[in-house]
């Protein structure tokens, strides 16, 4: 479930199953994406069709991480192109005092809830 990152932060993997709504916005042009892995401090994501973003590049993305609705900035760190598609690595740009609490809630909220899934 949980993998160390050289980040050092714990990146929680979502199961295939568990679907999480997310927005990714760039120049005012908004895209659906299903997240794949979320910590405090980041995300990956997938983007069908691919998207015209590269490393460096600043996005918003929104979340539903029950139970909020959580949007920040955040900075594109790698693109991989999986043909169709683009796996979009992204370090998100919070404020620790107000973003990064609640972040740190969802992301021990969503590991609680994908543990439950499957153990029961």
């Amino acid at each position: 479930v949980l993998d160390q990152q050289r980040r050092h932060s714990y990146r929680v993997r979502l199961p295939i199953s568990l679907r999480v709504p997310v927005a990714l916005e760039e120049t005012g042009k908004r895209v659906s994406a299903r997240l794949l892995d979320l910590s405090t401090r980041g995300c990956s994501t997938r983007v069908e069709p691919s998207i015209d973003i590269g490393p460096g590049d600043h996005i918003k993305i929104n979340m539903r991480l029950a139970p909020m609705d959580f949007s920040c900035a955040a900075v594109v760190r790698n693109v991989q192109c999986l043909g169709g598609a683009s796996r979009i690595g992204l370090e998100f740009d919070l404020d620790p005092g107000v973003d990064g609490h609640a972040m740190e809630h969802a992301v021990a909220r969503l590991q609680r809830d994908i543990l439950r899934r499957r153990l029961g």
